[in-house]
Formats: structure tokens, C-alpha cells, sequence
């Protein structure tokens, strides 16, 4: 499962702070295999965590915590222990809430640094899809930190609310991790050798260096990456790209983020709960089926009923019209004949 970790930290676009990243390679450095005792523990940990969190909440609103290293997949006894969260696990929290029509509102408490990029978008994507189709509020909670693909998710949210000291929200960049260990084989006397077909193969010179093409093909991926995330937070913060562009992939304060409108409030975690405890003003309402056949029928039957009945009062002001024309002209014929009679004419 470690292994399967570095894989996931090293050689592919994350979106994550560089502290995050330090702080994984520290704990897997440093890893042993997790007795079943410390995996329950960290299960229990995180359950208290989520209970306590939830026990503050009205019965209204639902709750998903996204905090540690984000991941795509599922990671097993590991998301506890490593303090991960999935975004299979988020999607899955989010369905469970829209089976339940008592919940009107789910609350995002963030308290992460980031993590993959793989499946963040689509999956931040099909969990806003599922809140607007069941008329669920999505509220996120920046405690501390809430950067990379932390805010990917927040930006999701109808509502950024954060922690007044939060000191590391934004961080809107890519960034991948390359890992060379020609050296360290070289200094344990191991020699290395490739027997491959296709020039782009393997990533290394004869030096045992990453190739400049190489190097430039990740740079395309991570830039066509990095555009996505642009266009994920411009769209749903409703901010232009260059605004977004310009943040420069940096993390700030609070006070800082509100004023660059990537936040929305800030409140303390019991002046949320006092928040999120008051009646959910306009309700959102479910976002209702496409438009069936008979239903357009019915729309059009209504809009020829609307102009058959202007046509019926067209024709009766013309049908006035013309009756006060033709009475103006036999007026006009009378007053003539009156005066060719007084004139003995």
C-alpha cells in the first residue's frame, strides 16, 4: 500500500501545496506497517472528529469532511491512518444525502492541502450536479487550510465561508513531482539498463538525466491541467480567468481570499454553526427533469391560445374602427343635404 501511495504522490500531476508534499514523503519515508491497533485508532480519531462536527449541526444538514492527502480512489484502512480522503468516498457521502429528503443543505468541512489532480474535476463536477437535482445547498468550511484540489472542491460550493485565521487558501496551480534515482543506484554500484522500442520510451539520457523532451511533453500535460483548474474556479466562483490567473497559484489569509472573491465569510467554527442552525432562507428548489414532449405540448397549446384571443380583439377594435368611419361619412352626407336645402338648391 505504500508503494501504491508513492506512485500516487510521484511522476503525475497533483494538485497540491509544496508543504503537503513534503510532509508525505516525510511520513512515508519514515512508514512502518500499521499494526491493526493504530489503524483502528486513526479510525476512531477521525470518527470522533466527524462526530463532534456533526453534533452541531441541525438535523437538516448533512456533513462531508475532505481533509489530509485527497486521493481518488479508495485507499482502504490507509484514508484513516494517513489521514487521506477520496473523492469516491465524498461522491458516495453526497448520494447517500440525496436519498435523504430531510436534508436540505451539506456542509464541505475543509481542512486540506490538496492532493491528485486525476478525477478531482469530474468528480467535484458530479457531486454540484447531484446537490442542484435534489435542491441540496452545498456550504464549504475552509479550517486552516483549504488549497489545491481542497479548493477545487470548495469552489463547487453555493457558499465559501472560512475560519477568520485560515492562512493557506487558493494555491490554484499544478504541479508534478519527478523522481530520478539514477544517482543513488549509481552510488550503491547498481548499473541500470533499458532494452526498449520507440524513442520515447524511457525518460532518460544516456547520462542518466530526464530527456528536454521529456520534460517538455509533462509541461503540455501539466499546462492542459492547470487550464482545466482555471476554468473549474472562474466558472463556478463566477470570476474571470485572468483573475484566477493572477492569484499565481499562491495561498493566502482569509481576509486576503475575501477581498480576491475567493471566500465569501468569515466566521469562527461556532459562529458557522449559529449560521448553518437558522432557517436555510430560499431554499434552493431540485432542478426538474428536461422538458418532456406533452409538457411542450401543453406550453404551445397555451401560447395559440394567447394569440387566437389577440387576434379575436384585433378584429373586434378593427370591426369598431370601421363602423365609426362609416357613421362619420353618412354624418358628412346628411350635414351636405341640410345645406343644399336651405340654399333651395
Amino acid at each position: 500500500m505504500i508503494t501504491l501511495q508513492q506512485q500516487k504522490i510521484s511522476n503525475t500531476p497533483l494538485l497540491a501545496t509544496p508543504s503537503l508534499l513534503s510532509n508525505v514523503n516525510s511520513v512515508l519515508q519514515n512508514h512502518t506497517i500499521a499494526t491493526a491497533q493504530q489503524k483502528l485508532e486513526a479510525e476512531q480519531e477521525r470518527t470522533a472528529k466527524y462526530k463532534s462536527l456533526k453534533a452541531n449541526l441541525p438535523a437538516n444538514t448533512g456533513l462531508i469532511q475532505i481533509s489530509g492527502i485527497l486521493v481518488a480512489g479508495s485507499m482502504g484502512n490507509l484514508e484513516a491512518l494517513c489521514g487521506m480522503t477520496s473523492y469516491q468516498s465524498i461522491l458516495n457521502q453526497m448520494f447517500a444525502y440525496t436519498q435523504n429528503t430531510s436534508i436540505k443543505r451539506v456542509l464541505l468541512h475543509i481542512s486540506s492541502g490538496g492532493g491528485e489532480a486525476y478525477k478531482v474535476f469530474s468528480s467535484c463536477k458530479e457531486v454540484k450536479d447531484l446537490a442542484q437535482k435534489h435542491g441540496i445547498e452545498l456550504v464549504a468550511y475552509a479550517d486552516g487550510t483549504c488549497a489545491s484540489a481542497a479548493y477545487a472542491w470548495a469552489s463547487i460550493a453555493d457558499q465559501i465561508i472560512s475560519h477568520p485565521e485560515s492562512n493557506n487558501i487558493g494555491s490554484i496551480g499544478v504541479v508534478m513531482q519527478l523522481v530520478n534515482d539514477s544517482k543513488a543506484l549509481e552510488q550503491k554500484g547498481l548499473d541500470r539498463t533499458f532494452v526498449f522500442s520507440g524513442n520515447s520510451k524511457i525518460p532518460f539520457d544516456q547520462n542518466g538525466a530526464f530527456r528536454a523532451d521529456f520534460i517538455s511533453d509533462l509541461q503540455a500535460k501539466i499546462d492542459e491541467t492547470y487550464n482545466t483548474f482555471v476554468n473549474h474556479v472562474s466558472t463556478n466562483r463566477k470570476m474571470t480567468k485572468q483573475d484566477v490567473i493572477k492569484t499565481e497559484a499562491k495561498t493566502f489569509t482569509a481576509k486576503k481570499a475575501m477581498s480576491l472573491k475567493l471566500i465569501d465569510l468569515l466566521m469562527t467554527e461556532s459562529e458557522l454553526f449559529e449560521y448553518l442552525g437558522k432557517p436555510i432562507i430560499g431554499s434552493k428548489q431540485p432542478v426538474s427533469a428536461p422538458t418532456s414532449t406533452p409538457s411542450a405540448s401543453k406550453v404551445e397549446v397555451k401560447s395559440d391560445i394567447k394569440t387566437e384571443q389577440a387576434t379575436e380583439k384585433l378584429r373586434d377594435l378593427q370591426s369598431i374602427v370601421k363602423k365609426r368611419l362609416n357613421r362619420s361619412e353618412d354624418d358628412i352626407k346628411q350635414q351636405a343635404i341640410a345645406k343644399l336645402k336651405q340654399n333651395n338648391l
